[in-house]
C-alpha cells in the first residue's frame, strides 16, 4: 500500500509540474504577439518638410528644409536638415526643387556617400521592397501556431495519463477482491483444522499436552486473523480516501485545463487580427494617367486620370480623379504633369479643403516642361486627396498632355 501511495503521488506531482510549464508558456504568448506588434508599429518611419523662405544657395551648400509638414518619428531635425535613420531597415527618400534664375545640381547624401541626384526639378528617389520584412513577420506568427498545436498535444497527453491512473485504481480494486476471497479460503481451511482438532481429541485422548499447544497454536491463528481483518478494513479506508483525492485533483485538473484552453482561444483571436491588419496594410496603393490630354483646363477643376495601371484596394475612382483613404495611415503620393510650348500653368494636391502641396510647369519658352513634386501625409479614414488647377495662375491654353503625366500613391 505505501508503495502504491508513493507511485501516485510522484505522479500527480509530475502532472503538476507538466501543467505548471503549459501555463507558463500560455502567459508567455501575449508578451510575445505584443512584441509582433510593437515591432509593426514601429518600423513605420518617415517625414515631410518644405523651406519656409525662398533661398540662394552657393557651392556646395547643404539646403536646410525647415518647415516640418509631417515627422511620424520626429527623427528629421530642421536646424540641420539632417534625418537621422531610427533602426536598421529598407527606406524611400525623394526631394523636389524650383528655380527661378538657373539650373540646380544637388545631391541626397548617405553619411558620405551620394544615393540620389537632383538637375533642375527633376526628382532623386531611391526605392527598395519591403516584402523581405513582411514574410519574416509572417513566419513569427507560423511559429507561434505551430507553439499553440503543441500546447493541444500536450493537453491530450494530460488525459492520457489520467486514463491510466483510473486504470490502475480499477487494479487495486481488483487485487483488493483478491485477497478478501484469499481471506475467505482461509477462513474455510481454519474450520477444516477445528474439525481435523475435534477428531485428534476423540483420537489421542491421552495426548493432552500435545491437544493444550494445537489450542494456544489455534488461539494464535485466530488473533493473527483479527489483525489481518483490522489491516485490510484500515488498507480499505486508505484506498477509498486515495480515490476521492484522485477524484478531486481529476476535477480540479479540468477546470485548469479548461481555463488555459480559454486563453489559447483568445490568443488566437488576437492573431487572427494581427493578420487581418497585414492583410490591410498590404493592399492600398493605385497609380493612373491621363488617357487624352487636356487641351485647357479650367481654373479649380479637378485632373481626372481616367486611365487606371493599378488600383489595389480599389481607392481611387477613375471617374473622379479622387482618392479615398480606406483607413487611417501616413501615405506618399507622387505626380508628374507635362505641358507644351506656350503654356504655364500650377497645381495643388488637394486633402480635404488643405493643399499640403504645390507643382508649377513652365513652357512659355520651350518646346515642352514636366513638373513633379511628392507629399508624406497623414490621412484619417475617409479623407479625399485629388490634384487641381490651383486658381487662375499661369498662362492659357492649361494643357496636360496624357503620355507623361500621372498620379500615384499609396500607404507607408
Amino acid at each position: 500500500m505505501n508503495l502504491l501511495r508513493t507511485e501516485m503521488i510522484e505522479k500527480d506531482n509530475a502532472r503538476r509540474k507538466e501543467t505548471s510549464q503549459i501555463q507558463a508558456d500560455v502567459i508567455g504568448l501575449p508578451e510575445e504577439l505584443n512584441k509582433i506588434k510593437t515591432e509593426i508599429h514601429t518600423k513605420r518611419s518617415g517625414f515631410y518638410a518644405t523651406l519656409s523662405p525662398t533661398t540662394s544657395l552657393g557651392q556646395t551648400q547643404r539646403i536646410v528644409f525647415d518647415k516640418i509638414v509631417t515627422d511620424v518619428t520626429n527623427n528629421y531635425n530642421k536646424i540641420t536638415g539632417v534625418f537621422t535613420v531610427p533602426m536598421n531597415g529598407i527606406y524611400h527618400f525623394s526631394s523636389t526643387m524650383f528655380s527661378s534664375s538657373g539650373n540646380i545640381h544637388a545631391e541626397i547624401m548617405q553619411n558620405h556617400q551620394v544615393i540620389g541626384k537632383n538637375q533642375g526639378s527633376a526628382t532623386g528617389t531611391k526605392y527598395s521592397q519591403i516584402k523581405d520584412e513582411l514574410l519574416k513577420h509572417g513566419i513569427e506568427i507560423k511559429k507561434v501556431k505551430e507553439e499553440l498545436e503543441l500546447t493541444s498535444k500536450a493537453f491530450i497527453q494530460d488525459k492520457v495519463e489520467l486514463e491510466s491512473m483510473r486504470k490502475e485504481l480499477a487494479q487495486v480494486k481488483a487485487e483488493l477482491e483478491s485477497t478478501e476471497k484469499e481471506v475467505t479460503q482461509v477462513k474455510v481451511e481454519l474450520e477444516s483444522t477445528k474439525q481435523e482438532v475435534k477428531q485428534v481429541k476423540v483420537e489421542l485422548d491421552t495426548t493432552k499436552n500435545e491437544l493444550k499447544q494445537v489450542k494456544i497454536e489455534l488461539d494464535t491463528t485466530r488473533n493473527e486473523l483479527k489483525q489481518v481483518k483490522v489491516e485490510l478494513g484500515t488498507a480499505e479506508k486508505q484506498i477509498n480516501i486515495l480515490s476521492k483525492e484522485m477524484i478531486d485533483k481529476d476535477n480540479a485538473r479540468n477546470i485548469e485545463i479548461n481555463q488555459i484552453r480559454a486563453n489559447i482561444n483568445t490568443l488566437r483571436e488576437g492573431l487572427n487580427r494581427i493578420n487581418t491588419e497585414y492583410k490591410e496594410h498590404n493592399g492600398i496603393s493605385f497609380s493612373a494617367r491621363l488617357g487624352t490630354s487636356i487641351k485647357d483646363i479650367d481654373p479649380w477643376n479637378t485632373v481626372i486620370f481616367d486611365k487606371v495601371i493599378s488600383n489595389d484596394g480599389n481607392s481611387y475612382n477613375a471617374a473622379t480623379g479622387i482618392f479615398t483613404a480606406p483607413i487611417a495611415g501616413t501615405y506618399y503620393f507622387t505626380a508628374t504633369i507635362y505641358t507644351t510650348r506656350g503654356s504655364t500653368l500650377e497645381l495643388a494636391l488637394k486633402v480635404n479643403e488643405q493643399n499640403p502641396m504645390f507643382m508649377y510647369t513652365c513652357a512659355s519658352a520651350l518646346t515642352g516642361n514636366t513638373a513633379t513634386n511628392s507629399i508624406i501625409v497623414k490621412l484619417k479614414k475617409d479623407d479625399e486627396v485629388k490634384l487641381i488647377k490651383y486658381g487662375e495662375w499661369g498662362t492659357r491654353p492649361f494643357y496636360i498632355h496624357h503620355s507623361w503625366s500621372n498620379l500615384s500613391g499609396f500607404l507607408l
